[in-house]
């Protein structure tokens, strides 16, 4: 499986759960910025919201969300551990999940917080 393919899979995974409203972009804005910039300088596509970096042997994921106030916070972000730690061990030949970061960006209300997974 290619990096974009674990990106794609890993950002589809998150969107489906229960209580998402939105995937950000996990990495620093002005990383973030830079790095889309010169991707589309050059024409090659701009990165992924969640952070895959494997390292000695271990995968860490970094993920930035906003949730609804409907689901406690910490119980949306359980489901996402579980989510994102269940589809990376399901492949017993990969390496084992170091670190999963989750940061709530926002929390939003029905009202302005869109569709779930949106």
């Amino acid at each position: 499986m290619t990096t974009t393919e674990l990106h794609e899979q890993l950002t589809g995974l998150v969107k489906s759960i229960d209580g998402v409203v939105q995937v950000y972009d996990a990495r620093p804005t002005a990383l973030a910025a830079a790095a889309d910039l010169v991707a589309t300088l050059i024409g090659q596509p701009s990165g992924e919201p969640i952070a895959v970096r494997n390292s000695g042997g271990g995968i860490s994921v970094a993920v930035s969300v906003a949730i609804s106030d409907a689901s406690p916070a910490a119980e949306v972000c359980e489901r996402i551990l579980e989510a994102i730690s269940g589809h990376l061990g399901s492949d017993a030949d990969g390496p084992a999940v170091d670190r999963v970061t989750i940061q709530v960006s926002r929390i939003s209300s029905g009202e302005d917080g869109g569709e779930p997974g949106a």
